[in-house]
């Protein structure tokens, strides 16, 4: 199972440049605040509900051809690969090298940000319903309608297997700690949170000490219900230390999203010192 983490501050603390230079990642940019970060990334800007669901429904699609072909490939069905190299012509090299691992495909995806998409969902619900505003309805009722519509839509973004950055700005960072997770959209407490929760590797926060220098923290007080053993089943048994000084290199070591032999090639493509 590919791994989901989730990093939620305050704004402008680094959660959006922390992965710029990643390899092979893709930032789907729902905040629209990516202009002044630069790196290797590349980024789809989605505006709409429609453009998160049309990404989703692409990355599901190519991954669906890669798979074929790896089968195609293994059965040494010559005539088959004939066929999907007249079906999908000038992309076929494309996914015949993904198959066959010549090339990496999406190796992350980073959700910038989720309380944006939180936002479309509302925003979605309240034309269809055609009020201005959830509070002109009951409040279980429209926080029922958009929870679905939410959890539906991370869900089927996990199901990609593709390791996830679930980015979350929220007002206060050190607050949310003793919240139960209530201010960051989807880690509530309720019985539907708890069972997408489950399926999330682990919980970072953003925050500053008072010389100016940033970490993630681990261990969130009364996070338990998302956070299981540690983190120790996903990442090798290590003890996390409570506190990991922001930056991508320092948190790979410790959460194995990418090997060192990856970092040190893409590093020599881009001619980067540090990642």
């Amino acid at each position: 199972t590919a791994k989901s983490i989730v990093i939620y501050s305050n704004v402008g603390l680094g959660k959006s440049s922390l992965f710029r230079n990643a390899p092979n990642a893709c930032y789907l940019n729902l905040e629209n605040r990516l202009g002044q970060v630069d790196g290797t990334f590349s980024e789809e800007r989605v505006i709409s509900l429609d453009d998160f669901e049309k990404f989703v429904s692409d990355v599901e699609q190519e991954k669906a051809v890669i798979e074929r072909i790896k089968v195609l490939i293994s059965e040494g069905n010559k005539k088959g690969l004939e066929t999907a190299k007249s079906k999908l012509k000038d992309q076929y090299d494309d996914y015949y090298n993904v198959a066959t691992g010549k090339i990496p495909y999406l190796r992350l995806l980073v959700i910038d940000a989720m309380d944006d998409l939180y936002s479309m969902v509302v925003k979605e619900k309240c034309t269809e319903l055609g009020i201005k505003d959830l509070s002109e309805l009951d409040r279980n009722q429209g926080y029922g309608i958009t929870r679905t519509r939410f959890l539906d839509l991370v869900r089927r973004t996990m199901n990609l297997n593709i390791p996830i950055i679930m980015l979350c700005g929220i007002t206060k960072a050190k607050e949310a700690w003793n919240t139960e997770g209530k201010d960051i959209p989807f880690l509530g407490s309720g019985s539907s949170y708890k069972v997408l929760s489950r399926k999330v590797t682990g919980v970072f926060a953003i925050d500053e000490k008072s010389d100016g220098k940033r970490y993630l923290y681990t261990n969130p007080k009364n996070a338990n219900f998302f956070i299981k053993n540690g983190f120790d089943d996903f990442f090798n048994n290590k003890k996390l230390p409570n506190e990991i000084p922001l930056d991508f290199e320092e948190l790979n070591k410790w959460t194995n999203l990418y090997s060192k032999e990856e970092l040190d090639a893409w590093k020599k493509q881009h001619n980067l010192k540090k990642l």
